[in-house]
């Protein structure tokens, strides 16, 4: 190395000194490089080799600005003439040209012969500050941010989104119309404009969240100190909106101009102040010598020594310090020293009067003095109490979790107006499934719920939707909800807003399985209406019987009329008979073979069950109206065949066949009726009321046709009708 700076004309020491510091330059893993005042490269280390991708040899005697013509008109040079000409040292960070994903941290300082640039690849904390930075903002969406002012800003439209608390924080009525324009015009003038610019910023750089401080002019007319936190959202990273929170910092302002301004009262107040030290440390620049200037007397309640004794042994409060914490504290004063950036870290000491452990939280702020010394001021708080606060407060959340959790309804908590889900209980999950939102389609109309009616329960018009985009108010709404793997079930639903959680609102909702008690309702509500249909039917087929059983009958005439009575009343049995058995099917359906053997039952009795009756066919399924009308009809070829037919004589009987037929692509039944060894029949000389009734009324009844034959073996009747959607059983 020493060759090649002497071949391009550059004096360099000798000796062990120059040996010691580039062992440590190349030790240092971070690229280390040296410039002369001519911008010529002196020294380069091996890191520095690797992060610029070039040798030794080809950068040594070149100036930067040979060596790497990208940086000549860049923000970079200023920095460094910058550092080169007021020897002030500089820190930025940068993006690698070679590595445009990789951001690094560049350290200029100024030394007698030239400049000394030192390259930190920062890429994998920045990413970990990220990921820090987005988990801290979820928990902040979702936890209580109590009576906090906050806002939304639609950064495309320009539109405001206030809420109330913000609109009484900045000194307007809640109900005010408040604009941006309105807040722009009542921001301090020398706020404006570094505001504006801050937000542009960190918005062209992907930063997703900002904080920033400024002045408003509030509706009493004086100016006041806010303190802006706000997270930006990106879509395909352009920045869409802003949502943050605002906290009034006007006494926090006052306090640190107050302590600014007087020394001593600090002195006097800090001695005061309850659970916290306020003290000063000087140390050597590496740290390795160091003593208390000040200490505050609420050293003594923090920690259980006192001032005096700390100030003449620095090494009390470091024994105190719990084993597990030692590292943590020595590793923050390490980079405070380094970075000379403000230490902020949390420890747990044991107490050295009353032996429990307390939680403490360091806060120190190094600074160099004219001397080239390092001046820490510091603050340790006594956070035990606040510990304990948080630790009540996670298990009283954990209490009301498992609350919800084995409540025995369905409980959600959902984003107004996004729908999102936040939190679902075990018994929501079992009736909705698991979903993240609840504007997701699953059913015909496109969404997971409809209404009695048909309608899509999440209509905007819909008092469930009302509920997540407006906050409105549900009170036991029903909705037939259809799952995912293709259950359905009835929801009784009730929702209220949740005001003040978050940066969003809230919807609460409520879900009571109401499944059976809708089907309950339902089949009683069918039963009733069939109920009143079969009266009114029955009653019907009643009138019909007794008209057409007495048309013709003359009260004068006893005997006809004792004979009509007897007819109809065998007709009311045998309607009655039918009834039965349509009763032990529930009125659902009833086999043709039933319905025979219970109009053909009392003719079997009175023959002495000799067996008068053949049936030959598949059972056959009828629905109540059709297996009434046969009943009947059956009744009336059953009685004429006693009176006048095959079963009026010994030895005669009744053959009855059934077959289903196709005609027309359409299922139809066809029922034959033979009556056999009974007397020659021929046809009457008038029709009776049976005969209308099979070849009028049944026909009419079944659409279909009946035809009576008057055959010398005996009575045949034939039905034939069609069968819709009947069908035999299993």
């Amino acid at each position: 190395m020493r060759a090649s700076l002497e071949m391009h004309g550059i004096a360099v020491g000798k000796g062990k000194a120059e040996r010691c510091l580039t062992d440590v330059l190349e030790g240092m893993g971070d690229a280390f490089c040296a410039l002369d005042r001519k911008w010529r490269y002196t020294y380069v280390n091996r890191a520095a080799e690797v992060h610029f991708g070039q040798p030794q040899e080809a950068m040594l005697g070149r100036t930067i600005w040979e060596a790497f013509p990208w940086t000549s008109g860049s923000a970079c040079r200023d920095r460094y003439e910058d550092t080169m000409k007021t020897g002030l040292p500089s820190t930025f960070e940068t993006a690698s040209m070679r590595h445009p994903d990789r951001t690094y941290e560049v350290h200029l300082f100024r030394y007698d012969d030239g400049l000394g640039v030192r390259f930190r690849n920062k890429t994998d904390e920045r990413r970990t500050e990220e990921a820090l930075r987005t988990s801290e903002a979820r928990l902040r969406l979702a936890l209580t941010a109590g009576r906090l002012a906050v806002w939304e800003y639609d950064i495309g439209t320009g539109i405001l989104h206030p809420s109330r608390e913000l609109k009484v924080l900045l000194g307007f009525h809640p109900d005010h119309d408040l604009t941006t324009r309105e807040l722009q015009d009542r921001h301090h003038p020398e706020d404006r404009q570094r505001l504006h610019a801050a937000v542009q910023e960190a918005a062209s750089r992907g930063e997703r969240h900002f904080e920033a401080e400024f002045r408003f002019c509030c509706g009493d007319a004086a100016w006041r100190w806010f303190l802006l936190r706000a997270e930006i959202l990106f879509e395909k990273e352009t920045p869409i909106r802003m949502i943050g929170v605002l906290l009034d910092i006007t006494d926090r302002k006052t306090v640190e101009d107050a302590l600014r301004e007087s020394e001593a009262r600090l002195m006097a107040v800090a001695d005061n102040i309850p659970l916290t030290m306020i003290y000063q440390i000087v140390s050597s620049r590496d740290g390795s010598e160091r003593r208390f200037v000040y200490i505050s007397r609420s050293c003594l309640p923090v920690n259980g020594v006192s001032p005096e004794d700390v100030l003449r042994d620095p090494t009390l409060l470091y024994r105190l310090v719990l084993p597990d914490y030692v590292p943590v504290l020595a590793e923050a004063e390490i980079a405070a020293l380094r970075d000379l950036k403000p230490l902020d870290v949390e420890i747990a000491i044991r107490h050295a009067q009353s032996g429990e452990t307390r939680w403490c939280r360091l806060i120190w702020a190094p600074r160099l003095s004219s001397d080239d010394q390092v001046i820490w001021d510091g603050v340790q708080i006594d956070v035990t109490e606040h510990r304990r606060a948080e630790n009540a407060v996670r298990a009283s959340e954990e209490r009301l979790r498992m609350l919800l959790e084995r409540m025995p309804v369905g409980v959600t908590l959902a984003r107004i107006p996004s729908g999102e889900i936040l939190f679902q209980n075990a018994m929501s999950v079992g009736l909705l499934g698991p979903k993240t939102t609840f504007m997701e389609g699953g059913t015909e109309s496109g969404f997971g719920a409809v209404r009695r009616n048909g309608a899509a329960a999440y209509d905007e018009q819909e008092s469930i939707t009302r509920a997540i985009l407006r906050g409105d108010f549900v009170d036991r709404d029903e909705v037939i909800y259809h799952r995912a793997d293709g259950r359905v079930v009835h929801l009784a639903v009730n929702s209220a807003p949740v005001e003040g959680i978050g940066s969003d609102a809230l919807a609460m909702s409520t879900f009571y399985d109401v499944t059976e008690r809708t089907r309950a309702e339902e089949h009683l509500r069918l039963l009733i209406n069939e109920l009143n249909h079969r009266v009114k039917n029955t009653l019907a087929t009643v009138q019909s019987l007794a008209a057409q059983s007495l048309r013709d009958v003359r009260l004068s005439d006893e005997g006809a009329a004792l004979a009509a009575k007897g007819a109809f009343e065998e007709r009311i049995f045998a309607l009655a008979r039918a009834h039965d058995v349509l009763t032990q099917e529930n009125w659902e359906s009833v086999g043709l073979m039933d319905i025979l053997r219970q109009a053909t039952a009392p003719y079997r009795e009175r023959l002495d069950g000799n067996g008068p009756f053949i049936l030959s066919g598949a059972d056959i399924r009828l629905p109540p109206q059709t297996a009434l009308s046969l009943s009947m009809a059956f009744h009336e070829l059953s009685t004429n065949a006693v009176k006048h037919g095959a079963l009026s004589h010994p030895g005669g009987f009744v053959r009855i066949t059934w077959a289903e037929r196709t005609s027309d692509d359409r299922p139809y039944l066809g029922i034959r009726w033979e009556e056999h060894g009974g007397p020659a029949v021929s046809p009457p000389a008038r029709k009776g009321f049976g005969t209308r009734l099979l070849e009028r009324g049944l026909a009419r009844e079944l659409d279909g046709e009946v035809h009576l034959r008057y055959e010398p073996t005996g009575v045949v009747c034939l039905i034939d009708f069609p069968l819709g959607g009947m069908s035999k059983p299993s």
